[in-house]
């Protein structure tokens, strides 16, 4: 093993052996010249051209947005922040309620999903939820139509997306549904 090493360092080390590339693989495709004229790349740095797009990108989307209507400009924006994923919680089944006093939750916020277990879980306390001005948090959603059927079934209530991280972090939540109160976390 010592010889094979002895034999190969300086064949592995050598300068024209540092200088070669070897392709590994080539998955085809066509160079940027074939799309786009070669003078108009000759002369242009990177950083120029994915400038240059990306300011085209925003006149584009710019003059699209002032076509559309305030309601469609707030499900477009809304659009890109689903689906949310939870990582941090997931649906769970409190055996006993976390009798604990917050000092941090100055409002009651329910944190929910669109599980089975959450969309009983509000049907169930929804009204309770809206006496107390609580504010919902949707932690886990693939699409913008799970939280808009959330708010078409419950207008009273103020429901809104928010990733789970920050709210396990804030609140001390170990899952959901749950109701989080300055007093503790119940289910």
């Amino acid at each position: 093993m010592r010889r094979l090493a002895t034999l190969l360092l300086p064949i592995m080390f050598s300068p024209p052996a540092l200088c070669a590339l070897i392709t590994v693989a080539d998955a085809g495709g066509k160079p940027l010249s074939a799309y786009v004229e070669a003078d108009l790349l000759q002369g242009m740095s990177t950083s120029m051209k994915l400038s240059d797009m990306q300011e085209s990108a925003k006149q584009d989307l710019a003059r699209e947005m002032t076509s559309l209507s305030p309601e469609k400009i707030r499900d477009k924006a809304l659009q890109n922040i689903f689906p949310v994923i939870s990582y941090a919680l997931k649906p769970m089944h409190l055996t006993v309620d976390f009798e604990k006093p917050n000092k941090a939750v100055l409002n009651p916020v329910a944190v929910i999903g669109t599980d089975s277990s959450s969309r009983r879980w509000l049907n169930m306390n929804h009204t309770t939820l809206a006496n107390m001005n609580a504010e919902v948090l949707l932690v886990e959603a693939q699409t913008i139509d799970d939280l808009k059927n959330y708010r078409t079934a419950y207008p009273a209530l103020k429901i809104r997306v928010q990733p789970a991280d920050h709210v396990k972090e804030k609140y001390g939540v170990p899952g959901y549904p749950v109701l989080v109160t300055n007093q503790g976390i119940f289910q």
